[in-house]
């Protein structure tokens, strides 16, 4: 299975369309079996160290995290006398699993250096070493175990056995003690309550149960549904840091949705397609807002509705969480819920995913602009002097000097594109847009061909050869490229380049230094502007099409392999129709030269259209198409609305 990432499916050029995001949870470090500080500036190279007499001691075996114990060494020098003079020492921790912080090291002026060491993760029998003026000390070494500390409202954790509940219905709540360094505490004996709050669901608590080994539990029972809460704890009455959000929900309906595979990767997206075929859109509110999932044990998944069309098709994303996931639950029938439907989250991961590759090698070393969808965004891209990583704010960008050709990791969805002006091809292409079969429709003179291949195996990749009569145009060209590597080059064709592989990849199309695309998988069917120059190419023979303008107009043709279809009535800079493309076989379709750029524009599959965009970087120009009415709003990146118009939606049949 691959993995998908929300893209910019972009078929307009602007500069900032704004969106509201997600947030970022950071995780602090602690510090672990520091080394203490050497006492003297310098080893003093007149005293020799006696590593076999030379003794260390401590005050007790035993301390708990958070306590102290005191660490002594005894020195002697190779003639059996005590070392009084002030030398370096130090201790550390030699095995086992437990952790000491040691202070500075005292000299106690009569042969003996001492220092507190204080306990911090609990765990097996630590043993202490030192070493004197240099010299490492081997003698027998005493061990010290650390044991968990006392509890802590700031690090213990509260747990729910599912996030999400029908009302009338009970989960578990539980509370992990720990102590202020994080360790189990694994004795009960406290007082721990538990609350509700935030929200409008309503529930009551039992009695709370000390299971004796650090945990507390109690049972939440709802009896009123509604927006989400958070359960929190309290240790002899002290607030607990963390809490749980729970959403209780009044749901008249369940299904269960089986996959007919398994997933095999972690936070996975999986669509969903309803229709009257196969759901009841009576049972659910009149714009889906009540529809929510949950995995099996009840906790919800994040989920996107990206068409919600009760008179045809509805898409729906849901993330899940765990492989090996092969069904979970959709409910409906509360039409009281709020919409909780998020893109952003949907698609989103928490640890950065390689989903995104920049394929133009022109890009070598030019200024990259990368924009978040997501707020703490971790992004990392790669440049001539390695990876070099960036955290984005939401709906906001920053700029990688001396980027080149290679992978794109980010947490959340970004856009992307090189500032180099005469070049600034939109170069950066998602992995959701791997595929075994490309085009580009009318070369201009110089074709080059670049791709990456994210699978398990060799990628062969041929490009075909057409003249623009649909015959061969000569010499085809093949490029075999290594799993997880880049490859391509040149590769000039007489008119139609048509690009198959053996296995899916990404890829991108430049000639020269203009008319730079990102190869679009062939789909069968596409929407886009024309600018200047439109075509269609044909990648099956006996193809059958029709082109739906904007301007009400429709031309149906037939078409073979290699055979490329004008969409005629051009216009410069988006003035032209935009173009529906419906097909019974996949073909791709592209605009180019759009007067005074340099930029060619690729159509874009129906199914890859967003609502929102955020475009980094200065426009000229902004065109829109759309498949239904729409307000499209454009705001400057502090949210200034800068214009709000409406379109009609296309009319096909």
């Amino acid at each position: 299975m691959e993995r998908y990432l929300g893209y910019l499916k972009a078929i307009i050029r602007t500069s900032f369309l704004l969106l509201a995001l997600a947030s970022l949870v950071a995780c602090v470090g602690q510090p672990n079996g520091v080394d203490s500080e050497d006492v003297g500036p310098t080893t003093d190279p007149e005293i020799l160290v006696d590593p076999l007499t030379s003794t260390v001691t401590v005050s007790n075996t035993s301390v708990n995290s958070g306590s102290s114990i005191t660490v002594t060494v005894q020195v002697f020098d190779i003639s059996g006398e005590l070392v009084t003079a002030n030398i370096p020492v130090s201790f550390s921790l030699d095995s086992g699993s437990s952790t000491l912080n040691f202070g500075s090291v005292t000299n106690n002026g009569d042969g003996t250096f001492s220092a507190t060491a204080t306990g911090f993760l609990a765990g097996t029998p630590a043993e202490i070493g030192a070493s004197a003026n240099g010299t490492i000390l081997v003698t027998t070494k005493p061990s010290v175990q650390v044991s968990p500390g006392p509890i802590s409202a700031a690090t213990s954790q509260v747990s729910v056995s599912a996030t999400a509940m029908l009302q009338g219905n009970a989960i578990t709540t539980t509370l992990q003690a720990r102590d202020a360094a994080g360790n189990t505490i694994t004795t009960g004996g406290e007082t721990i309550s538990f609350n509700l709050s935030g929200g409008t669901a309503g529930g009551s608590f039992g009695g709370v149960t000390d299971n004796g080994d650090g945990t507390y539990d109690s049972v939440f029972t709802s009896y009123q549904f509604g927006s989400s809460s958070s359960i929190s704890a309290l240790i002899d009455a002290n607030p607990v840091s963390d809490t749980e959000a729970i959403e209780v929900f009044l749901a008249e309906y369940q299904r269960t949705i089986s996959l007919s595979a398994a997933t095999s990767l972690v936070e996975y997206q999986v669509k969903i397609t309803l229709n009257g075929g196969n759901f009841n859109y009576a049972q659910a509110a009149a714009d889906g807002s009540d529809v929510r999932f949950t995995d099996l044990s009840g906790n919800l998944l994040s989920y996107w509705i990206e068409v919600w069309d009760p008179a045809g098709d509805s898409i729906i994303w849901v993330q899940l969480p765990t492989s090996g996931t092969n069904s979970f639950y959709m409910y409906s029938g509360n039409i009281n819920l709020a919409d909780s439907s998020d893109a952003i989250d949907t698609f989103s991961y928490s640890t950065a995913q390689a989903s995104y590759a920049e394929l133009n090698p022109q890009s070598n070393n030019q200024t990259m602009r990368v924009a978040s969808y997501g707020a703490g965004n971790s992004v990392t891209v790669e440049t001539n002097s390695g990876p070099v990583n960036q955290t984005i704010g939401l709906n906001s960008f920053s700029d990688f000097s001396n980027a080149v050709q290679g992978l794109i990791s980010s947490v959340s969805p970004i856009a992307g594109r090189q500032l180099y002006a005469s070049r600034a091809h939109d170069s950066i292409v998602p992995m959701s847009f791997k595929g075994t079969q490309f085009g580009y429709a009318r070369s201009r003179g110089s074709d080059s061909w670049h791709f990456y291949n994210p699978g398990p195996a060799v990628a062969t990749i041929t490009v075909n050869n057409f003249n623009n009569s649909g015959a061969s145009g000569g010499s085809n060209t093949v490029f075999n490229i290594n799993p997880g590597e880049f490859g391509g080059g040149s590769g000039d064709v007489n008119y139609f380049g048509l690009v198959e592989a053996s296995s899916p990849v990404i890829g991108f199309y430049r000639n020269g230094n203009s008319d730079g695309m990102v190869l679009v998988p062939a789909h069968q069917e596409l929407i886009g502007i024309n600018s200047n120059d439109g075509n269609i190419g044909c990648m099956v023979d006996g193809t059958n099409l029709t082109k739906y303008g904007s301007d009400g107009s429709s031309v149906a043709a037939t078409c073979d392999k290699g055979d490329v279809v004008d969409i005629g009535n051009t216009g410069s800079q988006g003035a032209a129709p935009a173009y529906h493309i419906v097909s019974d076989q996949p073909i791709i379709a592209h605009s180019q030269a759009d007067s005074d750029g340099s930029e060619s524009g690729a159509f874009f599959p129906t199914d890859e259209l967003n609502t929102e965009y955020l475009i980094p970087g200065d426009i000229q120009y902004l065109a829109v198409a759309t498949l239904y009415n729409s307000t499209i709003t454009v705001y400057e990146q502090d949210g200034t609305c800068l214009r709000r118009c409406t379109y009609l939606s296309f009319q096909f049949f």
